[in-house]
């Protein structure tokens, strides 16, 4: 049985529509149950859970609880299933038609993880896909660590199949001390557990992930957040520690792709100070700069770049904090006056 796992709050707009996508897969070849687990909405979410409960009766689990955030409500979830697979959604999303029957289809084959392509619906169509449809774990995580197709694939628990038993046996909970980011940690500690990795290789992405438009100001409020860069660093190291004693692995093209993002981000948080004073970007880069996998992988970056744009790797690599500092300020105002241009990133590094 699979359990799909969904954590509500105040979503009661959505969360219809996300279940429904899910109980029509009910079959001979698919058994399910849905968790909802209702984080304390202030809207009228728990009472539409109550009426779907009513309404599928077994197929539906609820559980109601106090607000903790996404991370507690899916630890709640897991507690709470049954099943042999997990399977985790967000309430405004929706569960493609055969998606789960087309992943049961994937679970004859010895491996630890199944997945499909997700499609991103918003203001920017994007597919998320691996390039095969069979990897060993060092090969899916060296894809997700230098293939934009699929990095993003790494961030989030979206439209896979985890074993139950693998979670429970090593007690793999998502970190409820992060808002953000927490998915891709939980997904970077179950991969520790994985030798192999299996993906649904058919015309349609599996789950269809909703983005929703917003203000500038509030989007770069969600976007830029300090502990964005703790989740950055953390989550790269989980996964660079499985690949660091593996052979063939190109580890030289993993530093490239790790310096590359890590400067973007830098830039884009550099772009808006009245959400990161001077004090708190200090701190930010004082704390890379002793990170050991950053030295390794500074040392290994090659970018050719023009001007005073050498001057950032530059920092990273002699651990030049102030450099660093007044060189992503001035970037990071290029970038800001940029954007609203629509001119790409990249190009203040051209």
């Amino acid at each position: 049985m699979i359990s799909v796992i969904i954590p509500v709050y105040n979503c009661e707009k959505y969360i219809e529509r996300c279940v429904e996508s899910i109980i029509v897969q009910k079959s001979a070849n698919v058994d399910l149950e849905i968790v909802l687990v209702d984080d304390g909405s202030k809207d009228n979410s728990y009472n539409v859970c109550v009426e779907m409960k009513k309404r599928y009766h077994d197929s539906v689990v609820l559980v109601h609880k106090d607000n903790g955030g996404v991370s507690s409500a899916r630890n709640a979830g897991m507690d709470a299933a049954h099943g042999e697979y997990y399977f985790f959604a967000d309430s405004d999303d929706v569960v493609t038609e055969k998606a789960l029957e087309s992943l049961t289809t994937l679970t004859s084959k010895e491996a630890q993880l199944y997945m499909g392509e997700v499609r991103i619906c918003g203001t920017k169509r994007q597919i998320l896909y691996t390039k095969k449809a069979s990897y060993t774990k060092e090969e899916f995580i060296y894809e997700m660590m230098t293939e934009p197709s699929t990095e993003l694939l790494a961030s989030g628990v979206w439209g896979k199949l985890f074993l139950a038993s693998i979670i429970s046996k090593n007690k793999i909970r998502f970190d409820e001390r992060y808002q953000n980011g927490e998915d891709g940690l939980f997904f970077a500690d179950y991969l520790k557990y994985v030798s192999r990795v299996e993906v649904f290789d058919g015309e349609f992405p599996v789950y269809k992930l909703y983005r929703y438009d917003a203000g500038e100001r509030e989007s770069a409020v969600s976007y830029f957040y300090p502990d964005l860069f703790e989740f950055f660093v953390l989550h790269r190291e989980m996964l660079y520690r499985m690949l660091y004693d593996s052979k063939g692995i190109n580890l030289k093209e993993v530093h490239q792709h790790y310096i590359n993002d890590l400067i973007i981000l830098l830039v884009r948080a550099f772009a808006f100070p009245e959400f990161f004073n001077e004090k708190v970007l200090l701190e930010i880069l004082k704390k890379l700069l002793r990170n050991e996998m950053l030295k390794r992988a500074s040392r290994d970056y090659e970018r050719k770049l023009r001007g005073s744009s050498i001057l950032i790797p530059f920092g990273l690599r002699h651990n030049c904090k102030y450099i660093l500092y007044w060189q992503l300020r001035r970037r990071g105002k290029q970038y800001r006056k940029r954007r609203y241009s629509g001119e790409k990133l990249r190009s203040i590094f051209r």
